[in-house]
């Protein structure tokens, strides 16, 4: 069997996914935004909302971006790059809008 990552590689086929049924939440929601890619050594993640980096360094380890209340400012299109030691991967995004109460 054929391994889809060399012995080194940089991140690759980037997904972003979210626990959201639909783009738009409401005002208070909690949401969790994945970001996975394949990547050899694993990579670490970057995520931006609206081209903005956010900085975390739980999330930047896990990919993974738990916002516990979403308010009106935080909608916008959420992104995120993988990286490695060996390069830089695709981004991935995802739009979330918030409806205010």
């Amino acid at each position: 069997m054929m391994s889809l990552i060399s012995p080194l590689d940089a991140p690759k086929k980037t997904n972003i996914t979210t626990n959201l049924p639909q783009d738009t939440v409401d005002d208070g929601s909690i949401i969790t935004i994945t970001c996975e890619a394949l990547g050899n050594p694993p990579p670490s993640y970057k995520f931006f909302i609206n081209g903005k980096p956010i900085q975390d360094k739980i999330f930047e380890r896990s990919g993974i971006l738990t916002i516990t209340a979403i308010g009106f400012k935080q909608r916008g299109i959420y992104s995120c790059r993988p990286e490695n030691d060996r390069g830089t991967g695709p981004i991935s995004e995802v739009a979330i809008y918030v409806r205010c109460k």
